[in-house]
């Protein structure tokens, strides 16, 4: 539930920006940036807690990073 709420948040915030016009390109980077960080702490979470899923989830980090380039 919490990465439901982050993602809506997320969402309405950026709407909110545009709808107000205070959208910049240094916020749609570090929206972007702060995206790609919140997906790794969680995946370098869940590869402490199942560390049997340890390449699945490099593999998920990975894919994430470059598919964002």
């Amino acid at each position: 539930m919490p990465a439901l709420r982050t993602q809506a948040l997320d969402a309405v915030d950026g709407m909110a920006a545009r709808a107000l016009g205070q959208s910049s390109e240094l916020g749609r980077v570090l929206d972007m940036v702060t995206d790609r960080a919140s997906t790794i702490c969680l995946c370098l979470v869940l590869a402490h807690l199942y560390p049997g899923w340890i390449a699945g989830f490099a593999a998920l980090i990975t894919i994430d990073l470059f598919s964002h380039w």
